[in-house]
């Protein structure tokens, strides 16, 4: 993730949906990525990205 920022990468709705969708897409080599396999479902990703928005 750290490199995604250094790349000037930011987390707008559009870049959160395939980060949770499939994080070893973005970051295969990513803790997070190894330890999160990811949410297929498209109405569960997008209950918590609602949920994110509500977060600000």
């Amino acid at each position: 993730m750290k490199k995604l920022g250094e790349e000037g990468y930011t987390w707008t709705e559009a870049h959160i949906d395939p980060w949770i969708e499939d994080p070893k897409a973005l970051l295969p080599d990513s803790p997070m990525a190894l330890a999160f396999q990811g949410i297929p479902d498209a109405d569960e990703r997008a209950n918590i990205i609602a949920y994110l928005k509500t977060q600000k």
